[in-house]
């Protein structure tokens, strides 16, 4: 019965058509019977869905996509773009309207803070400057004034000594030059003695003298200090002059006592006429400098006091009150002035750092405006620039993480990158369209020299570097309850693809999504990509007008649970579950889709359909 099937399927009704026709228009009523029963029976079991499945059934051919579980290097970086801009760049602004006197300097000159890049016109400012000091100087004059008067309202000794002779007690009303009382030095005494003219030019200043104290009975020595240079007569015809002698007080001298003196001189001692009054050398009248009213006396009668004691206090509410009046001017006018010396600073635009002039706004005859920008300043040394990350990317990154950067303007930043590290990371993130993302700034560690401002620079921050692991493309892991399963490729097995995309063991053929995505989004789309193609080859055994024999992508293969571990956009680790050289098998892809073939004769089968395009494999001989 099979064969004749067989036959009956090859068989070519066309060409014997008008045969059978012949035939049957011969046959007896008996026999076209018998021969439409057998046709009957033949349409039957041709309809037979047993017959068709086995022997006109169409035949599925699975095409795999394969890979080999590699060794290499794997390398793990989360990368973006922003424009460089300065990190220390101050904008400088005018503080007063002026006109442009002076440039110092031009765009792209590097100065040093306190450099003065402008100078306005300050005529009219030092003009007010120099009026508003004179009225400080006159203000400073009366200040002066009040306060001596304050001052004076103190009378003071002038001198350590005896005080005698106080003329005033609390509650007086003083006058200004009213005496207030008497001070002496009693420390020296002087007195004037009388000598005979036959004694002149014997006697010379400094000579030492022999001073009898009369009420004390007792002598000290002393010493010449004055000659007159006239002599007085006596009554008697004789003629005297005058010699005055001091001595240092022993302690018990008093003015008004009386003492004479002896002076050895060549030929004997000369004696004085008679005696004379002892008087205290220094001696004052101390009088009020300015009136008041005495508030206290701190000194008795016979007190011997300091140099500057304080021995009347007096009080003066005139002078109280014009002291604090010349107090507040000089205040005011002490103000205005430092006013107009800080604003005269503002007609000198100085460099607030050490830096690099990046613009430059105004020439010279430029008529200015308080708050028009003159200028920016920025240090060169200081570059950084943002790049903005996912969300699901930046638990990845730390301050102090190694970037590599490369500038657009600058093709050999791409062979040898400029380095950096990250030096800020936003607490907050930003959301747009559902999607949210963290600011992380880049700063720059060296050609600073070479770098502008406004560069667009892509930088690749390593989140880690890992030598010699085992790795399989990224879209081979599958998820299922937080589980990772890759198919591996039975012993001995093979597709009837492999090879079509480069599938030989040991070979790397990757079918990836976007390198833009991130490795959780990317796992994601494998996983429902894989489910999707099942459930779509399930859809087309169903409503296939045609018998189908179903046909599962993954025959040959065994699905195995991996322990996963780093990965980038493209690869990941496998730490457990697969070893060097297993043959993996990826999703299966519209270029690997299962075709048809429909069996035309017992003898012949014809194949069609599509294989994958081969893949790239890992760069640098397998790292990445």
């Amino acid at each position: 019965m099979k064969n004749l099937l067989k036959n009956l399927k090859e068989f070519k009704f066309n060409e014997i058509l008008p045969k059978i026709k012949e035939w049957v228009l011969n046959l007896s009523k008996k026999q076209v019977i018998i021969f439409a029963v057998v046709v009957v029976a033949f349409v039957g079991v041709y309809k037979s869905h047993i017959i068709k499945d086995k022997f006109f059934a169409s035949k599925a051919v699975v095409k795999q996509n394969t890979t080999a579980a590699k060794k290499g290097n794997l390398k793990v970086v989360v990368s973006g773009s922003g424009p460089i801009y300065f990190t220390n760049s101050n904008k400088i602004y005018s503080k007063i309207g002026a006109n442009v006197k002076k440039v110092n300097y031009k765009e792209g000159d590097s100065v040093k803070a306190g450099d003065v890049i402008y100078e306005l016109d300050s005529t009219d400012a030092q003009t007010a400057l120099n009026t508003d000091l004179n009225s400080y100087k006159q203000n400073q004059i009366s200040a002066t004034t009040s306060n001596d008067a304050v001052n004076n309202l103190s009378v003071t000794a002038p001198f350590a000594g005896l005080v005698s002779d106080i003329l005033v007690k609390e509650g007086d009303t003083v006058q200004k030059g009213t005496t207030v009382f008497t001070i002496a030095d009693i420390s020296k005494l002087k007195v004037l003695l009388t000598y005979n003219s036959s004694a002149a030019g014997k006697i010379a200043v400094g000579q030492t003298a022999k001073v009898y104290l009369t009420s004390l009975m007792q002598s000290v020595s002393g010493k010449v200090t004055y000659i007159s240079n006239e002599t007085t007569g006596t009554t008697v015809g004789g003629k005297l002059y005058t010699v005055e002698i001091q001595i240092t007080n022993p302690g018990s001298v008093l003015e008004g006592m009386t003492a004479s003196a002896d002076i050895a001189a060549t030929g004997g001692t000369i004696s004085s006429t008679g005696t004379a009054e002892l008087n205290y050398i220094k001696k004052q009248l101390v009088t009020s400098i300015t009136g008041g009213t005495v508030e206290n006396v701190a000194v008795k009668q016979n007190q011997t006091v300091s140099s500057g004691q304080v021995l009347v206090t007096m009080s003066s509410a005139d002078i109280a009150r014009a002291k604090e009046n010349s107090d507040l001017q000089l205040e005011n006018a002490q103000a205005t002035v430092a006013l107009k010396t800080k604003q005269l600073d503002n007609y000198k635009i100085i460099a607030p750092i050490d830096g690099v002039i990046t613009k430059m706004s105004n020439k010279v005859g430029d008529t200015l405006k308080a708050g028009d920008e003159l200028s920016d300043v920025s240090d060169p040394k200081q570059m950084e620039f943002d790049i903005p990350v996912d969300e699901l990317d930046i638990a990845k990154l730390k301050v102090g993480q190694k970037t590599s950067i490369s500038v657009d303007a600058l093709p050999a930043t791409t062979k040898t990158p400029v380095t950096g590290v990250v030096g800020k990371i936003a607490v907050t993130g930003v959301s747009e369209s559902g999607v949210t993302t963290f600011v992380v700034t880049i700063k720059i560690n060296d050609n600073l020299g070479i770098l502008k401002g406004g560069m667009n620079a892509n930088g690749e921050i390593e989140v880690s570097n890992k030598d010699n692991i085992l790795y399989v493309p990224i879209e081979a892991i599958t998820t299922v309850n937080d589980k990772s399963y890759v198919y591996i490729k039975t012993a001995g097995v093979r597709s009837s693809a492999d090879g079509a995309m480069g599938g030989q063991p040991g070979e790397d053929t990757t079918t990836t999504g976007s390198s833009k995505e991130s490795a959780a989004k990317v796992t994601t789309k494998i996983t429902q990509d894989a489910k999707s193609a099942r459930a779509k080859a399930k859809a087309t055994d169903k409503t296939s007008g045609k018998a189908s024999t179903k046909v599962n992508y993954y025959d040959g293969s065994t699905k195995t649970q991996v322990e996963v571990g780093a990965n980038n956009d493209t690869y990941i680790e496998i730490t457990s579950g697969v070893k060097e050289g297993d043959v993996i098998v990826l999703p299966q892809t519209q270029a690997a889709s299962t075709t048809k073939s429909t069996t035309k004769s017992a003898t012949k089968t014809k194949s069609s359909g599509a294989g994958g395009s081969s893949g790239g494999g890992a760069p640098g001989g397998g790292g990445f």
